[in-house]
């Protein structure tokens, strides 16, 4: 699971540095990572319940599913913004750049 966080998180940091503007960066930066840690007590609070109600695999298998399904709900709208971003380069791209 870590290595998928650290992913997905290089990810989002990569896509917010692409869609938010430099001068909006550490506002949205700063927001973003004080909802995180807001959350983190909820989901050690869940998490917690769970490991003293189920075995380890099937927390770390729930947590999985959350983790997919996050990724198939996100998917299409991180893929469609990626390839509106490749169009956009390649209509600005002039022929003195191309080679």
């Amino acid at each position: 699971n870590v290595i998928f966080i650290s992913l997905g998180n290089m990810s989002l940091m990569t896509l917010m540095q692409k869609i938010i503007p430099l001068e909006l960066m550490g506002r949205v930066g700063t927001f973003r990572n004080s909802m995180v840690m807001a959350i983190i007590p909820l989901g050690q609070m869940i998490f917690g319940y769970l490991f003293d109600h189920l075995a380890t695999y099937q927390c770390f298998l729930i947590s999985s599913v959350f983790m997919f399904a996050t990724i198939l709900i996100f998917r299409k709208p991180l893929l469609e913004y990626d390839r509106q971003d490749a169009l956009e380069n390649l209509a600005n791209e002039t022929p003195e750049t191309a080679s």
